[in-house]
């Protein structure tokens, strides 16, 4: 006789599989107040969505949220392999208004969006081709700065636990770029987005490099200066 052991699957592999089995967002709330050493038992999770041997539905969104370390009783920095694996965004509190209806139990439907809702169904029609476009985008910048490619700060730079370069959040970049046009999000909505994953730096020198892509070549401008509509 051979006896064997099986972990069983952990509970939050079958709460997703589950609950959330269409897909849904799972929430990482204070992801920071465990210890880098830690955090490592989140990395495939977040990038994967493979929980010990399950796999949850590729519509699982995972979110997380924390505070500033200083302001977070035994919260640390994220270690530099999970921040690489999110998007960050530094997100402002909600308006009197927003508070004060939650407080008095009232509907506030205002939530100041600056882009168009779409349905899935439109985004996945208009995906292919706008997903096309910004990902040939990102290659050809990168082909002029090759530098920007992968750019980890130092290990215990103020930017390590937050957004910087590397080949994974390139790719999150250029997903950001085709949905960010999809949803037709403003100038400066659009940078917020793209710089939540390779950082304000890397997010600059791109966003200058797109706008000179729409700029005429000067020969074509030259030869034809009479009729060219600029």
């Amino acid at each position: 006789n051979v006896t064997r052991t099986r972990y069983a699957t952990p509970p939050l592999a079958t709460t997703l599989q589950t609950e959330l089995a269409d897909g849904g967002v799972c929430f990482f709330d204070e992801i920071n107040c465990g210890a880098p050493s830690t955090q490592a038992a989140a990395l495939r999770i977040i990038l994967e969505g493979v929980i010990g041997e399950e796999t949850v539905s590729p519509k699982v969104r995972f979110i997380a949220a924390c505070n500033d370390p200083e302001q977070a009783p035994n919260a640390d920095e994220l270690a530099m392999s999970l921040a690489n694996r999110f998007g960050h965004l530094d997100w402002v509190g909600p308006s009197i208004d927003n508070w004060g209806a939650y407080m008095l139990g009232e509907d506030d439907t205002d939530l100041g969006l600056t882009c168009e809702v779409l349905s899935e169904a439109d985004i996945l029609a208009n995906w292919g081709e706008s997903f096309k476009q910004a990902a040939t985008h990102v290659v050809d910048f990168l082909r002029s700065f090759p530098q920007l490619r992968n750019a980890p700060p130092e290990a215990h730079d103020e930017n390590a636990s937050g957004a910087w370069p590397s080949n994974r959040t390139w790719d999150y970049t250029a997903r950001a770029l085709a949905s960010g046009r999809i949803h037709k999000l403003n100038d400066e909505d659009l940078f917020s987005f793209l710089s939540a994953f390779v950082g304000r730096d890397a997010t600059s020198q791109f966003t200058a490099w797109l706008a000179d892509q729409d700029m005429p070549k000067p020969e074509d401008v030259l030869s034809n200066v009479d009729s060219f509509d600029v």
